[in-house]
């Protein structure tokens, strides 16, 4: 890949986020949620895929921000260099699960962004969740998980993972918010 530059990627999921409670987090003032935040193995609508080894790897890397507690998430992606006034959220973890599927928790701060998510959450909305990083990629041929070879934007092993942010317009199709779940003392209320 000598000579090529990196590019934003940019991609978008809607996950089912299940919002924990105070019981969950021990937690009075602050909202926080689960949701799938990148998969793994999958070609999403930008036509992209992750492979599994470049994802691992970055969710290693971003360990340290979120022990530093510097792995920030802003509503919507920036058109320029990250901003407090666009901060929302704050990743606590971020894991990778067997199937693939990338998860991370979230706080969501009492920012005029954090109060925008609170709200959309509380109402019942859809929020999605994005990857924001810096790579390159390669045009290739993608086996799906139908088996059949497909051709695809195949992100290399220069990705750079600098957070996730929370939008409206998701990437990975097979992921959808349908429902909210608020747990309170061992019940989950559907919202």
């Amino acid at each position: 890949m000598s000579g090529s530059k990196k590019i934003l990627l940019i991609e978008r999921c809607t996950q089912d986020v299940k919002v924990l409670d105070e019981a969950a987090t021990g937690d009075k003032k602050y909202l926080h949620f689960e949701a799938e935040v990148q998969r793994a193995d999958y070609k999403n609508r930008n036509g992209r895929v992750y492979p599994r080894a470049v994802l691992e790897r970055e969710v290693a890397s971003i360990q340290k921000r979120i022990e530093e507690k510097t792995a920030f998430g802003e509503g919507d992606h920036p058109s320029a260099l990250p901003s407090v006034s666009r901060t929302g959220v704050l990743w606590e973890k971020v894991w990778m699960e067997q199937d693939g599927r990338v998860m991370g928790r979230a706080k969501v701060l009492e920012t005029q962004v954090g109060k925008d998510i609170r709200a959309i959450i509380e109402g019942g909305g859809r929020i999605g969740i994005s990857s924001r990083a810096n790579g390159t990629v390669r045009s290739g041929t993608w086996r799906g998980v139908e088996g059949r070879e497909d051709v695809a934007e195949i992100v290399n092993e220069d990705l750079e993972l600098r957070t996730f942010d929370v939008v409206v317009d998701p990437s990975v199709e097979t992921a959808s918010v349908n429902r909210t779940f608020v747990e309170q003392k061992g019940a989950a209320n559907i919202m």
